[in-house]
């Protein structure tokens, strides 16, 4: 029997989720807030942008195709750009034109723990 593998976050790890299917944003903000992530939500570019604009972030992780745009538009901003991980189920990954990691669909437990591991919220 495997044991359950832990995700050992920054007390002040912050995250955005940007996802337009509902039930794949509400599993994912769920399970980021039940390794002890703060996280917000946003279905669109437009709800991510206002989001961005207001507080800083550790980690950004946005479908790729959104139904106003692409991730991609997200990483033309310096700020942003080394913090998002697009989640895509295109292949190839997508073009990005700067930063930023692209991880294919599904978001597994094992890539998302991963992807944390390798993130600003790490306590390790």
């Amino acid at each position: 029997m495997r044991k359950p593998t832990t995700v050992e976050l920054t007390e002040d790890c912050r995250v955005l989720c940007i996802e337009d299917d509902p039930a794949q944003l509400e599993t994912l903000a769920e399970l980021l807030r039940l390794w002890g992530a703060t996280v917000d939500e946003a279905s669109d570019l437009a709800g991510a942008r206002t989001l961005l604009e207001l507080r800083p972030y550790d980690l950004i992780l946005a479908d790729y195709n959104l139904p106003d745009g692409t991730a991609a538009e997200l990483l033309e901003n310096p700020e942003w750009d080394r913090k998002i991980v697009v989640v895509s189920a295109a292949a190839p990954t997508p073009q990005r034109p700067r930063g930023g990691l692209v991880v294919q669909k599904p978001l597994t437990r094992a890539k998302l723990q991963r992807i944390l591991a390798a993130s600003a919220c790490s306590a390790n």
